[in-house]
């Protein structure tokens, strides 16, 4: 039951970032939401893998479960190296515009 709850809830949170860039006015501040979502879809890619091992049990299951936590790892590693990047762009933008 945590499983799925921790992956609707990271589910939510990439929409809820996805609005948030759709919306954004600013280019950097764009890039930082998207950064954000990436990071959200790799913890849903890494939930759904750990949950599906432990509802199945088998060796497609593992193998889906290796496979799913490589790309969330690399998401969740390059949105962070992405969102860091972005940081003083983001607040440039921000200090500009007030």
């Amino acid at each position: 039951m945590l499983g799925v709850i921790s992956i609707i809830g990271f589910l939510m949170i990439f929409l809820y970032f996805k609005m948030r860039q759709y919306r954004s006015t600013y280019e950097a501040v764009k890039h930082s939401y998207a950064s954000k979502a990436s990071m959200a879809v790799g913890l849903f890619m890494i939930s759904f893998a750990i949950n599906s091992y432990v509802q199945l049990q088998t060796t497609v299951a593992a193998v889906i479960l290796l496979l799913f936590l490589a790309m969330g790892g690399a998401n969740i590693f390059l949105g962070y190296k992405n969102f860091k990047a972005l940081q003083p762009h983001v607040e440039r933008e921000m200090n500009q515009s007030s």
